[in-house]
């Protein structure tokens, strides 16, 4: 089911990321390969020589958030302590 509707989107992607970049995209969808089960969710997007790869899942959405307020983290359970 979110197979077909994300095969669904594509055209209109495609469409707006030539509109913006008034450069051609082709866009696939791999049936084969799939987010782990215990995803919540996202994308995982490679160029077709796999050399590029992006990763927007929600886990790691969430690591990115994690690591930017590590200093903010650490001032808050060690402050005074060194």
């Amino acid at each position: 089911l979110v197979q077909l509707l994300v095969k669904s989107l594509v055209p209109d992607i495609q469409k707006k990321y030539k509109d913006l970049t008034k450069k051609d995209v082709k866009l696939s969808i791999d049936g084969a390969s799939f987010l782990d089960e215990k995803s919540v969710g996202g994308v995982a997007l490679f160029s077709c020589e796999g050399r590029i790869f992006i990763e927007n899942t929600f886990e790691s959405r969430l690591n990115i958030a994690f690591e930017q307020n590590l200093p903010a983290i650490r001032k808050m359970l060690f402050e005074g302590i060194v």
